[in-house]
């Protein structure tokens, strides 16, 4: 296992938990094919995910019904899912031209913890939607024990 690898993949769906999962949420109001949405609308979810047995963790994001996700649309917005592990600045990004569920390649926790984030860009707008999880997972010592473990956060 590499940083950069597809998590599905290789398996690492298979013992997946959820760490963190935010808001990807409008930072101005917007009016899209006639709908108005209010500044702090979601317009999807970004969460953290984590494989013990791969060792690492990976963004997704997951749209909310109320935006399009016409996969063969790309006028309405696009999509970029990013993991970053800030203890050495590694990055993972995928972008997509049109709204629809994505994740990002895998980066190893041995360095640190993993950052997931989401932004949803308004095509021909200067509107946008953000999101970002705290830095998860975090290490701490065990009682009675000098070797580090990892918190047990979040559910499947």
């Amino acid at each position: 296992m590499t940083d950069g690898t597809d998590p599905q993949a290789v398996g690492c769906d298979e013992d997946v938990k959820t760490l963190a999962k935010v808001a990807v949420r409008l930072r101005k109001p917007l009016t899209l094919r006639g709908q108005r949405l209010a500044r702090g609308t979601s317009l999807g979810t970004v969460t953290l995910r984590y494989s013990a047995h791969c060792a690492g963790a990976w963004a997704r994001f997951d749209p909310a019904p109320v935006i399009d996700t016409d996969l063969d649309d790309s006028t309405a917005a696009s999509i970029t899912v990013w993991a970053q592990r800030p203890a050495d600045t590694t990055q993972e990004t995928w972008r997509m031209g049109h709204v629809d569920n994505a994740y990002s390649g895998i980066l190893l926790t041995g360095l640190g913890c993993i950052v997931a984030g989401a932004r949803v860009d308004v095509t021909n707008a200067t509107v946008f939607a953000e999101g970002h999880t705290p830095c998860l997972p975090v290490r701490a010592v065990r009682r009675g024990s000098a070797t580090p473990a990892l918190f047990r956060t979040g559910s499947r």
